[in-house]
């Protein structure tokens, strides 16, 4: 069921499922357009947890505004996990989500009873960035067919890639101009996003999930996330793309045993 946090700083869908005793949060990556829109593909990936715990997926806030970054992003889901009274949580992040899942267990480790971060970095480079800059402009040119081909390519593996890429032209046209803004602003957030220092503070029970070769972010700083959290494992699959989370058909068995155990 989706519903909607609201109070004088900021407004927030969040679709809410499952019927146990934990809290389990995911904060999902950059996108093209809600993630709201994908309720029931995420239902039903997540079926497995819904007996033991209460899921939640979050969207990014509304009306997002030009320079907002990951720590704003980070301080905005904080202030809707207590707006919710939402505690020892299970958190899942995936590539920005991850990054903005991290910053949470440095600013407030007391919310969190377990960590997964998966496809992501603590450190977003010239090299990483590129990639953005690049759909940022096809986004700004208007040029949504390109933008979605070279996205595409970049998140998924061949073979999903070409079971999809027929479907372009259609996604592109559902678009609409906000989708289109929105995920500017969340692409421009990945500039310069460095919070290295800080690592070694995350103390929560953590699992890290990488992909060899992971095309947007290179699975090395999930190993160097392994070192620096000293509570923390650390599973690379080979053969996968970027939302490997999706796409490992036994990821959601070796998350679930994690956050079980």
């Amino acid at each position: 069921m989706i519903e909607v946090f609201k109070n004088d700083k900021l407004e927030m869908k969040y679709l809410k499922f499952g019927k146990g005793n934990k809290n389990m949060i995911i904060i999902p990556g950059v996108s093209i357009s809600s993630v709201m829109n994908y309720k029931d593909a995420v239902i039903s990936a997540y079926k497995k947890f819904e007996n033991d715990f209460s899921v939640y997926l979050f969207d990014r806030k509304r009306n997002m505004t030009e320079g907002y970054s990951i720590f704003d992003m980070a301080d905005d889901m904080i202030e809707v996990l207590d707006g919710l009274n939402l505690k020892d949580l299970y958190i899942l992040g995936t590539s920005q989500g991850g990054m903005i899942s991290l910053i949470i267990s440095i600013k407030r480790p007391d919310l969190v009873k377990k960590l997964n971060v998966n496809s992501t970095t603590f450190k977003v480079t010239k090299e990483y960035y590129s990639l953005f800059d690049k759909l940022i402009k096809y986004a700004n040119d208007n040029k949504i067919d390109e933008l979605l081909d070279i996205l595409f390519k970049a998140l998924y593996s061949k073979e999903l890639y070409d079971s999809i890429k027929d479907s372009i032209p259609v996604i592109a046209k559902s678009l609409t101009k906000e989708d289109i803004e929105r995920f500017i602003i969340q692409s421009k957030a990945l500039e310069s996003f460095d919070i290295s220092n800080d690592i070694k503070k995350i103390k929560a029970d953590t699992f890290i999930v990488a992909a060899k070769p992971d095309q947007i972010f290179d699975y090395n700083d999930s190993i160097i996330l392994n070192k620096k959290i000293k509570n923390s494992e650390l599973y690379i699959y080979e053969n996968y793309g970027h939302v490997v989370y999706d796409e490992a058909l036994d990821f959601k068995d070796k998350l679930y045993n994690f956050y079980m155990k």
